[in-house]
């Protein structure tokens, strides 16, 4: 709720049957091109949002049942969204 609040979005990058997770923003990683389609053979040009941005965030559930953030890396390589990109 608080990354929403700032306008930010998280997704889970890895996790292991409700004992841990790994948070990264929406905007992590990169674009990966499974069929290695290129514009000479006829498919479509399309964008994507992914920009390496390197904010993660882990999680682990303690044994009370609550579960336990720290942040791995706090840092940002874009501005927040823009209202016309919530979802």
């Amino acid at each position: 709720m608080f990354a929403i609040s700032q306008r930010y979005a998280l997704v889970v990058k890895r996790s292991w049957e409700d004992i841990k997770v790994v948070l990264r923003c929406d905007r992590g990683g990169t674009y990966r091109n499974p069929l290695n389609l290129t514009d000479e053979n006829g498919q479509r040009a399309t964008g994507t949002t992914k920009i390496s941005c390197p904010f993660e965030l882990y999680g682990r559930k303690r044994a009370d049942g609550f579960w336990y953030l720290s942040v791995k890396n706090s840092e940002y390589n874009h501005d927040v969204s823009d209202a016309s990109s919530e979802r």
